[in-house]
Protein backbone atom coordinates (compact mmCIF):
# COMPACT_ATOMS: atom_id res chain seq x y z
CA UNK A 1 0.00 0.00 0.00
CA UNK A 2 1.70 3.23 -0.92
CA UNK A 3 1.60 6.12 1.76
CA UNK A 4 -0.30 9.19 1.16
CA UNK A 5 2.65 12.24 0.40
CA UNK A 6 2.04 14.78 4.14
CA UNK A 7 0.15 17.66 3.02
CA UNK A 8 3.49 19.77 3.39
CA UNK A 9 5.32 17.80 1.04
CA UNK A 10 2.41 18.23 -1.57
CA UNK A 11 2.10 21.83 -1.39
CA UNK A 12 6.29 21.68 -1.92
CA UNK A 13 5.83 20.38 -5.32
CA UNK A 14 2.85 22.26 -5.84
CA UNK A 15 5.24 25.45 -5.64
CA UNK A 16 8.26 23.92 -7.87
CA UNK A 17 5.51 23.18 -10.48
CA UNK A 18 4.63 26.35 -10.86
CA UNK A 19 7.80 27.43 -11.25
CA UNK A 20 9.02 25.03 -13.55
CA UNK A 21 6.05 22.27 -15.12
CA UNK A 22 7.99 20.17 -16.31
CA UNK A 23 9.65 19.51 -12.78
CA UNK A 24 10.73 15.66 -11.31
CA UNK A 25 10.56 14.19 -8.19
CA UNK A 26 11.97 11.28 -6.63
CA UNK A 27 10.87 10.74 -3.13
CA UNK A 28 12.12 8.26 -0.97
CA UNK A 29 9.09 7.39 2.47
CA UNK A 30 10.59 6.35 5.31
CA UNK A 31 9.88 2.98 7.58
CA UNK A 32 8.49 5.06 10.61
CA UNK A 33 5.60 7.19 10.31
CA UNK A 34 7.57 9.94 12.05
CA UNK A 35 10.99 9.31 10.04
CA UNK A 36 12.62 11.77 7.28
CA UNK A 37 10.48 12.02 3.54
CA UNK A 38 13.73 12.34 1.02
CA UNK A 39 13.08 14.67 -2.06
CA UNK A 40 15.08 14.57 -4.96
CA UNK A 41 14.06 17.70 -7.19
CA UNK A 42 14.95 17.70 -10.67
CA UNK A 43 14.32 21.20 -12.86
CA UNK A 44 15.37 22.39 -15.65
CA UNK A 45 18.44 24.08 -14.28
CA UNK A 46 19.31 21.29 -12.17
CA UNK A 47 18.46 19.24 -9.38
CA UNK A 48 18.71 19.16 -5.12
CA UNK A 49 17.91 17.29 -2.76
CA UNK A 50 15.65 18.09 0.29
CA UNK A 51 14.23 15.95 3.62
CA UNK A 52 11.43 16.81 5.51
CA UNK A 53 9.70 15.49 8.71
CA UNK A 54 7.13 16.63 11.35
CA UNK A 55 9.87 17.68 13.53
CA UNK A 56 11.89 20.09 11.93
CA UNK A 57 9.83 20.47 8.82
CA UNK A 58 12.27 21.14 5.48
CA UNK A 59 16.09 21.06 5.96
CA UNK A 60 18.25 21.43 2.71
CA UNK A 61 21.67 20.92 2.05
CA UNK A 62 23.73 23.89 0.47
CA UNK A 63 27.28 22.31 1.22
CA UNK A 64 29.25 19.73 -0.46
CA UNK A 65 28.27 15.76 -0.59
CA UNK A 66 30.27 15.37 2.89
CA UNK A 67 27.29 17.36 4.35
CA UNK A 68 24.51 14.50 3.73
CA UNK A 69 23.76 12.20 6.89
CA UNK A 70 24.39 15.41 8.90
CA UNK A 71 22.21 18.21 9.90
CA UNK A 72 20.87 20.20 7.21
CA UNK A 73 22.60 23.65 6.95
CA UNK A 74 19.40 25.06 6.51
CA UNK A 75 15.71 24.99 7.78
CA UNK A 76 12.45 25.93 6.62
CA UNK A 77 8.91 25.92 8.04
CA UNK A 78 6.89 26.84 4.91
CA UNK A 79 6.82 24.87 2.06
CA UNK A 80 6.43 27.68 -0.48
CA UNK A 81 9.74 29.25 1.22
CA UNK A 82 11.68 26.11 0.84
CA UNK A 83 10.59 25.67 -2.85
CA UNK A 84 11.80 29.10 -3.31
CA UNK A 85 14.85 28.44 -1.63
CA UNK A 86 15.34 25.33 -3.58
CA UNK A 87 15.56 27.18 -6.85
CA UNK A 88 17.91 29.33 -5.36
CA UNK A 89 20.30 27.18 -4.45
CA UNK A 90 19.45 25.28 -8.52
CA UNK A 91 20.42 28.76 -10.16
CA UNK A 92 23.61 29.54 -8.29
CA UNK A 93 24.94 26.19 -8.52
CA UNK A 94 24.25 25.92 -12.55
CA UNK A 95 26.01 29.32 -12.77
CA UNK A 96 28.80 28.21 -10.91
CA UNK A 97 28.10 30.50 -7.98
CA UNK A 98 28.23 29.42 -4.31
CA UNK A 99 25.21 27.97 -2.88
CA UNK A 100 24.91 29.98 0.77
CA UNK A 101 22.55 32.30 1.43
CA UNK A 102 23.41 36.10 -0.08
CA UNK A 103 21.40 39.37 1.31
CA UNK A 104 19.10 39.56 -2.48
CA UNK A 105 18.35 36.18 -1.69
CA UNK A 106 16.88 36.69 1.65
CA UNK A 107 15.32 39.54 0.35
CA UNK A 108 13.55 37.76 -2.42
CA UNK A 109 12.57 35.29 0.27
CA UNK A 110 10.49 37.71 2.45
CA UNK A 111 8.69 38.72 -0.16
CA UNK A 112 10.51 42.68 -0.56
CA UNK A 113 11.70 44.14 -4.18
CA UNK A 114 14.92 46.67 -3.57
CA UNK A 115 12.65 49.85 -3.21
CA UNK A 116 10.66 48.78 0.14
CA UNK A 117 13.83 46.88 1.25
CA UNK A 118 15.63 50.52 1.31
CA UNK A 119 12.56 52.27 2.57
CA UNK A 120 12.97 50.23 5.80
CA UNK A 121 16.93 50.91 5.56
CA UNK A 122 15.88 54.46 4.89
CA UNK A 123 18.67 54.60 2.10
CA UNK A 124 17.47 54.67 -1.96
CA UNK A 125 17.22 51.89 -3.84
CA UNK A 126 20.56 52.26 -5.72
CA UNK A 127 22.11 51.86 -2.51
CA UNK A 128 20.26 48.30 -1.76
CA UNK A 129 21.45 47.27 -5.51
CA UNK A 130 25.02 48.05 -4.39
CA UNK A 131 24.79 46.31 -0.96
CA UNK A 132 23.67 43.40 -2.81
CA UNK A 133 26.22 43.06 -5.10
CA UNK A 134 28.93 44.29 -2.24
CA UNK A 135 31.76 41.11 -1.87
CA UNK A 136 32.56 42.21 1.17
CA UNK A 137 29.89 43.41 3.85
CA UNK A 138 30.58 44.86 7.42
CA UNK A 139 29.16 43.09 10.12
CA UNK A 140 27.21 46.10 11.51
CA UNK A 141 25.63 46.57 8.16
CA UNK A 142 24.57 42.99 7.62
CA UNK A 143 23.00 43.25 11.18
CA UNK A 144 21.25 46.42 10.07
CA UNK A 145 20.04 44.93 6.78
CA UNK A 146 18.55 41.60 8.03
CA UNK A 147 16.75 42.98 11.00
CA UNK A 148 15.28 45.56 8.42
CA UNK A 149 13.99 42.25 6.74
CA UNK A 150 12.41 40.81 10.27
CA UNK A 151 15.16 38.94 11.43
CA UNK A 152 18.15 38.70 13.49
CA UNK A 153 21.87 37.94 12.59
CA UNK A 154 23.78 34.69 14.03
CA UNK A 155 27.31 33.95 13.37
CA UNK A 156 28.46 30.05 14.12
CA UNK A 157 32.16 29.59 14.39
CA UNK A 158 33.37 26.29 14.09
CA UNK A 159 37.07 24.84 14.84
CA UNK A 160 38.22 21.04 14.83
CA UNK A 161 36.85 20.50 18.79
CA UNK A 162 33.90 22.77 18.74
CA UNK A 163 31.38 24.69 17.41
CA UNK A 164 29.83 28.13 18.83
CA UNK A 165 27.57 30.83 18.19
CA UNK A 166 29.83 33.32 17.86
CA UNK A 167 29.41 37.41 18.72
CA UNK A 168 31.14 40.75 19.01
CA UNK A 169 30.98 44.48 19.57
CA UNK A 170 28.86 44.82 16.46
CA UNK A 171 26.62 41.66 17.09
CA UNK A 172 26.14 42.70 21.17
CA UNK A 173 23.67 44.77 22.12
CA UNK A 174 24.48 48.14 22.99
CA UNK A 175 24.79 49.55 26.47
CA UNK A 176 21.30 51.95 26.19
CA UNK A 177 19.78 49.07 24.24
CA UNK A 178 17.34 47.13 26.28
CA UNK A 179 18.47 44.89 28.51
CA UNK A 180 17.36 40.89 28.70
CA UNK A 181 14.47 40.43 30.58
CA UNK A 182 15.36 38.11 33.74
CA UNK A 183 13.35 35.05 34.27
CA UNK A 184 13.25 32.58 36.97
CA UNK A 185 13.31 28.49 36.74
CA UNK A 186 14.69 25.96 39.26
CA UNK A 187 17.87 24.06 38.96
CA UNK A 188 18.22 20.22 39.84
CA UNK A 189 18.21 20.62 43.41
CA UNK A 190 15.18 23.21 43.44
CA UNK A 191 16.77 26.53 43.89
CA UNK A 192 15.00 29.21 42.45
CA UNK A 193 17.37 30.70 40.23
CA UNK A 194 17.70 33.92 37.43
CA UNK A 195 17.71 33.15 33.94
CA UNK A 196 19.12 36.29 32.05
CA UNK A 197 19.45 35.49 27.84
CA UNK A 198 19.18 31.65 28.17
CA UNK A 199 22.32 32.01 31.29
CA UNK A 200 21.88 30.87 34.66
CA UNK A 201 22.78 33.05 37.28
CA UNK A 202 23.76 31.76 40.60
CA UNK A 203 23.94 34.27 43.09
CA UNK A 204 25.89 33.41 46.16
CA UNK A 205 24.63 34.11 49.97
CA UNK A 206 26.20 37.49 50.65
CA UNK A 207 29.02 37.37 53.36
CA UNK A 208 28.86 39.18 56.57
CA UNK A 209 31.29 41.87 56.12
CA UNK A 210 34.02 41.73 58.50
CA UNK A 211 34.48 44.30 61.25
CA UNK A 212 36.53 46.83 60.99
CA UNK A 213 39.28 48.30 63.79
CA UNK A 214 39.93 51.90 63.55
CA UNK A 215 43.75 52.17 65.39
CA UNK A 216 43.70 55.80 66.01
CA UNK A 217 47.91 56.93 66.79
CA UNK A 218 47.27 58.01 70.59
CA UNK A 219 48.58 61.93 71.20
CA UNK A 220 50.44 63.00 74.16
CA UNK A 221 48.90 64.74 76.71
CA UNK A 222 48.79 68.69 76.56
CA UNK A 223 48.58 68.73 72.88
CA UNK A 224 48.43 71.86 70.78
CA UNK A 225 44.43 70.21 70.20
CA UNK A 226 43.76 70.58 73.82
CA UNK A 227 45.66 73.58 75.01
CA UNK A 228 46.73 71.72 78.31
CA UNK A 229 50.66 71.71 79.66
CA UNK A 230 53.08 69.04 78.78
CA UNK A 231 54.73 69.64 82.03
CA UNK A 232 54.06 66.96 84.63
CA UNK A 233 51.84 68.10 87.94
CA UNK A 234 53.76 68.58 91.03
CA UNK A 235 52.88 65.80 93.13
CA UNK A 236 50.80 66.49 95.99
CA UNK A 237 51.87 66.51 99.75
CA UNK A 238 51.53 64.08 101.86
Amino acid sequence: MTRKLPDQIEEFKSSILSADPTAKFEIDVPAAANGTWWIDTEVVDGSAIICWSRERDFGLYTGNEDDFGTRPNELHRSAQTAAARILQIINHLSAGRVAGLNLADLRQLTGLNQTEFAKRLGVEQPAVSRLENRSNVEVDTLRRAVEALGGQLVMTVRLPTFQAEFMNSAACPAANDEAPPVKTAKDVSGRTVKVKAGLWIVERPKKRAAAKFIVREAKPKGSAKTGRSTKPRPAKPT
